[in-house]
């Protein structure tokens, strides 16, 4: 733990955690009397208030002003509310004397709402509204004198509401809606020259809504709509006749919504759905005949629900669910053979929920659970030998930790203690001479070691399921529960079978008296697993239970009565359902 800002049981909640050039870190806390504040920790490793910018209880920079801080190198751009002059821009250098309102943007106690900090070279740009302009681009280099409004776009009060800002090639791409060609995307030649529309991909004042910016080898990719295409990604180089739509990834008007552009090596991976896989893995050169689907990670029409996609060295490390072992940690190098599972974290078919992927110091660090620790810190190299857990909070319960932010050897992060509640941590990382006792069994002897060789074992278990039939009787709700200990025959692995289990894990009536193929997965030591497939038939041999009254029957006229089966049935069940009733004579 950094410190314990908030004493004791109490939180901080810290965020937004932002380095300058020097190493200085700043981030928003509260000690639990000042209100949400701005704080430093300095090279020296003090962590103190760096100012209270709304002075006493107040929150200087409340959650709902959440957003990441810019960089500039030696100073820092921020969002606060001093409870004066509303929410607008401040700049830090670290120092309280340093530390101040960087423009009144929205004169008096209005705010300007200001959005998408973001840093392009020697400028933060971000969107604002100075009450008069309506919401439009704007820039600063951390001075008041250097802050001004780039270009109304949308002339007068009207808003432009400019956003995606991506820098490229010495340009600035963003979105915005000038009032007369809709939702488009525009380019920054250079800072504070005029903007210009890169195209009107949607004709006339509609708009294509273009989002999702993502550059790879010197191109723009987004995703954006055309009535002719639907949501489709598209590439630009800067210029109208270098701006087209890459794929119809789902034919005609139907829309694949292109999502997660992450550039790796020569491959461009995202997600999409063309209409028949779901939303599953693909991957672009750059071309059409280039952008191909790369694996239905989930079979058939259900989506995968890929996320999370980060680039790590030549691969990229992403979250899927492929219907078997829930939402788990995948990688791929953009080709099907190299897109698999990396570890199953929380075993058998419930998710682990990888999330808050970060890419730093030699690993992609997360927040994940086991299924026996709760979320924990997690970090992969993509291997299964080399992902590994980090029980902040030993035991069941979750530390939780997020906000990830790395700066030179060290991950800042938000976590939970039992003792001292959501306060800041850090990971240093080990220094070359620094022998690590990693946790893992590497050399499959049932102990770890600290000095356990780093053994690794790429070779998966081998999973063999009995030939003939299984029989299985359903129990008194109706249920069988279907052991991987009968499913198995003889599944061997070159270290240890540390688990196996069935998929599904229960049959009921729905399926009674038929034959089910049921998957028995096989997992090894460091994670590697196998699948093979078993029959099942599952059968009642339940009677249903029936107590009955003894009614008195009154004869009609004609010296007859019916009787109907409510009219002696006092109770009547059954494991599965009742499929008729008699009565006799």
């Amino acid at each position: 733990m950094l410190a314990d800002i908030a004493p004791g049981p109490l939180s901080s909640i810290p965020s937004q955690f932002t380095h300058l050039a020097d190493g200085t870190t700043v981030f928003a806390a509260t000690d639990g009397s000042l209100g949400r504040e701005l704080w430093v920790r300095t090279l020296d490793d003090d962590v103190f208030l760096l100012e209270d910018i709304n002075p006493g209880p107040g929150d200087g920079l409340p959650f709902d002003l959440w957003m990441p801080m810019a960089s500039l190198g030696d100073r820092i751009v921020f969002l606060a509310d001093d409870g004066v002059h509303g929410a607008e821009p401040w700049v830090t250098d670290g120092t309280p004397q340093g530390t101040q309102l960087l423009m009144d943007i929205a004169p008096g106690s209005n705010s300007s709402y200001v959005s998408e900090l973001t840093t392009w070279g020697n400028y933060v740009v971000f969107s604002a509204d100075d009450g008069i302009h309506g919401n439009e681009l704007w820039m600063t280099d951390g001075t008041p004198a250097g802050t001004m409004m780039v270009a109304d776009l949308n002339a007068g009060s009207n808003s432009s509401f400019p956003g995606e800002f991506t820098p490229l090639g010495g340009s600035l791409f963003f979105r915005a809606d000038d009032g007369i060609v809709g939702d488009e995307l525009w380019k920054l030649p250079e800072p504070f020259s005029p903007p210009m529309l890169v195209e009107d991909i949607n004709p006339g004042p509609d708009g294509s809504s273009p989002s999702l910016f993502s550059e790879h080898q010197g191109m723009l990719f987004f995703s954006a709509f055309h009535p002719m295409y639907g949501y489709e990604p598209w590439f630009t180089d800067g210029t109208m006749a270098g701006t087209g739509v890459l794929s119809d990834i789902c034919p005609g008007s139907c829309s694949s919504f292109p999502h997660s552009f992450t550039s790796s090596g020569s491959y461009l991976i995202f997600g999409a759905n063309d209409g028949i896989f779901g939303d599953e893995l693909w991957r672009t050169d750059g071309t059409p005949n280039g952008t191909i689907m790369v694996l239905d990670i989930m079979s058939g029409s259900a989506s995968s629900f890929l996320g999370e996609l980060t680039p790590f060295n030549d691969i990229v490390l992403f979250t899927a669910d492929d219907g078997i072992f829930g939402n788990e940690l995948w990688r791929t190098d953009g080709t099907p053979n190299g897109t698999m599972m990396v570890l199953d974290i929380n075993p058998g078919p419930d998710w682990s929920w990888p999330y808050q992927l970060t890419n730093f110091g030699g690993g992609v660090w997360f927040n994940a659970d086991d299924g026996a620790s709760g979320y924990e810190l997690w970090v992969s190299d993509g291997t299964a030998a080399g992902t590994m857990m980090y029980d902040i909070l030993p035991g069941p319960g979750s530390s939780d930790p997020f906000e990830f932010s790395g700066f030179g050897g060290t991950l800042f992060f938000s976590a939970e203690d039992e003792f001292f509640g959501r306060e800041p941590f850090i990971f240093e990382l080990c220094t070359p001479q620094t022998e690590v006792c990693d946790g893992i069994d590497n050399d499959c002897d049932g102990l770890v070691d600290c000095d356990d060789p780093d053994l690794v074992d790429e070779a998966p278990p081998s999973a063999s399921c009995v030939q003939a039939p299984l029989v299985l009787m359903l129990n008194e709700v109706g249920e069988a529960e279907v052991p991987a200990e009968l499913l198995d025959s003889l599944s061997t692995d070159n270290c240890l079978i540390d688990t196996m289990w069935s998929y599904p894990p229960v049959l009921d009536c729905s399926v009674k008296g038929d034959l089910v193929p049921v998957q028995l997965v096989v997992e090894d030591c460091v994670g590697l697993h196998d699948t093979c497939v078993a029959q099942v038939r599952v059968v009642d041999t339940i009677p249903p239970i029936v107590t009955c009254l003894d009614p008195t029957i009154y004869l009609d006229s004609s010296g007859s009565a019916m009787l109907q089966p409510d009219d002696v049935i006092l109770l009547l069940d059954d494991n599965c359902a009742i499929e008729s009733t008699t009565i006799s004579p």
